[in-house]
């Protein structure tokens, strides 16, 4: 991906980093929610890089000013924000947000 870099603009590398690192890093990441500090530093640290990456800075910039140009959460807050979005569908929504109404069956 960092070859891309010189290629490619800022709004495409953007598209090409949610698409293929963000979206593993939100992949069922409500499963991540009482994991330890130190775990989550490791998605943490993939983000960062991919922040960077993005905005085409080095390592020892700030990295919570270029989150925030981004208006990316960190790791830990995506996670609660998937958590709550997750309880707020199912208040409002009942519990079958995510269930199919018939049960699917495969040949």
């Amino acid at each position: 991906m960092f070859q891309l870099c010189n290629l490619v603009s800022q709004k495409v590398m953007a598209q090409l980093v949610t698409s293929l690192i963000l979206f593993w890093l939100d992949h069922c990441n409500s499963v991540l929610v009482n994991l330890l500090a130190s775990t989550i530093a490791a998605l943490q640290h993939v983000q960062n890089t991919a922040a960077c990456l993005v905005l085409g800075l080095d390592h020892y910039c700030s990295i919570t000013a270029a989150l925030y140009k981004l208006h990316w959460l960190s790791v830990y807050y995506r996670i609660l924000f998937k958590v709550a979005t997750l309880k707020y569908d199912v208040f409002h929504h009942g519990c079958r947000s995510g269930i199919p109404s018939e049960p699917c069956y495969f040949h």
